[in-house]
């Protein structure tokens, strides 16, 4: 039976065939898309709530902080991280740099609300209708701007996370981005090294890297510090008072010794 035949006789049953498939497909696409949306709502949700927060340099930056649905203080990547965990997506504690390597790259034609906004050294969260959602300064507190003017012009990158499409691709990026945040203390896109450092603002020296971790007391314009170590770009390692302490060479304005 050649395929003309095969195709005359089986003529119904191929139609019918046919007719399911066609009507999977969309319903599968559908699918994808609501939960797709249910994400990004839930995203955008999440950011809304913390409208008003305060803004502390280095807040939000350990894994306790994430997990917390009651922190009350961010800075701008401590909240991109925050928001992202709390709504079922660990991009792990991130930097403004190290967003970079998260989901995958879209352009500002295909924005959706949701996607992560990179302006440079800050960030923030698009949320529909050309506006976004960010913690901005000390001067300021977690606020909605429009993506016009200044910010528009700033806009570097537009990075998505949440995106049916290559969910496992983007998981797979996320996590092997974290692994390396995690195990790789001495940030090479950061400018800060080990050695001896000049801190040139007085500083509050922390138990831990974030600025909301414990008060160990207070470094004197002019100190010089031996740093053992970094973390996320900016927090030194060093040895205060007999213990081991941290504390924020950019805050601190610090200069090679």
């Amino acid at each position: 039976m050649n395929t003309h035949q095969f195709i005359k006789k089986h003529r119904k049953l191929i139609m019918i065939i046919a007719a399911i498939a066609l009507m999977i497909v969309p319903v599968s696409a559908a699918k994808n898309a609501m939960e797709v949306d249910a994400s990004t709502s839930k995203i955008v949700s999440l950011a809304y709530s913390k409208l008003g927060s305060k803004y502390i340099y280095g807040a939000s930056h350990s894994m306790s902080a994430l997990r917390n649905k009651k922190q009350r203080s961010f800075d701008c990547s401590g909240f991109v991280s925050w928001v992202y965990y709390q709504s079922g997506h660990n991009i792990g504690v991130r930097t403004t740099s190290s967003l970079r390597s998260v989901g995958r790259r879209v352009s500002w034609a295909n924005r959706q609300k949701g996607d992560i906004l990179l302006f440079g050294s800050h960030t923030g969260i698009y949320i529909g209708n050309n506006k976004m959602i960010h913690a901005p300064n000390s001067r300021s507190r977690v606020r909605v701007e429009k993506l016009s003017g200044h910010w528009r012009s700033r806009l570097k990158q537009i990075r998505r996370v949440v995106s049916s499409s290559d969910k496992a691709a983007v998981e797979k990026t996320i996590s092997k981005a974290t692994k390396a945040v995690n195990t790789n203390t001495n940030t090479s896109s950061s400018k800060y090294t080990t050695g001896n450092w000049k801190i040139t603002v007085s500083s509050n020296v922390r138990a831990k890297a974030t600025a909301s971790s414990k008060k160990l007391g207070r470094l004197k314009k002019g100190s010089v510090v031996t740093v053992k170590s970094i973390k996320y770009g900016r927090w030194a390692k060093i040895s205060f008072k007999g213990k081991t302490g941290w504390v924020s060479l950019r805050g601190a304005h610090a200069v090679r010794a």
